[in-house]
């Protein structure tokens, strides 16, 4: 058995449902909804660093087999999420 899961369906809806009735209240908080707003936006990047790491780039190209290995892996990408 699974830690957390309930060995009985029924039981193991009601679970969910309070869980999931927990995780809204909580996201319904507009102090929690602030904070959370307030963190992620200390994570942008500023406007100064965007223009330097856009300087540092122009003029790099990637070598044929760089290249070659990204279309690759792209390629890869593509089959696994068709699936």
């Amino acid at each position: 058995m699974t830690r957390g899961i309930c060995a009985d369906p029924i039981k193991e809806l009601e679970r969910r449902r309070k869980l999931s009735e927990a995780i809204k209240k909580h996201m319904a908080n507009p102090e929690v909804r602030r904070k959370m707003s307030e963190v992620k936006k200390g994570h942008a990047t500023s406007e100064e660093t965007r223009m330097k790491i856009s300087e540092a780039q122009k003029g790099k190209h990637h070598t044929e087999e760089t290249r070659r290995k990204m279309r690759a892996s792209h390629k890869l990408a593509k089959k696994k999420s068709s699936t």
